[in-house]
């Protein structure tokens, strides 16, 4: 059991330490035109968010910004889920607490798959 639950940690830190590069890989970072790329252009990108206001988006553009909107809250919501589960865990002492704190971060790990 103890090494199943290393092995995981060590894949769940793996995948946390590559979201960077993954999100790197949204831009032109990749691309021959690297260099070209400033970050004044990145953060006009990132000020015009999801909810840009333009006409020349297509229908698969328009769900893929839906899409992206729902990713984002369902991971806010394992976030915060974790995160009280974690407290509830930490406070719980050696009462039924523990137990229901356990229970809560595996549901939000279930529920995120």
């Amino acid at each position: 059991m103890k090494i199943m639950l290393r092995a995981l940690l060590v894949i769940f830190c793996l995948v946390v330490l590559a979201q960077p590069i993954i999100a790197l890989a949204k831009g032109s970072y990749f691309t021959e035109t690297a260099t070209d790329y400033t970050i004044d252009e990145g953060l006009k990108q990132a000020s015009q968010g999801v909810f840009a206001t333009s006409d020349e988006k297509t229908l698969p553009e328009r769900i893929g910004q839906i899409i992206e909107v729902l990713l984002s809250l369902v991971g806010v919501v394992f976030l915060v889920m974790i995160i009280i589960g974690g407290i509830m865990w930490m406070t719980g002492g050696d009462s039924p607490q523990v137990k229901k704190a356990q229970q809560r971060i595996v549901n939000a790990a279930i529920g995120l798959i």
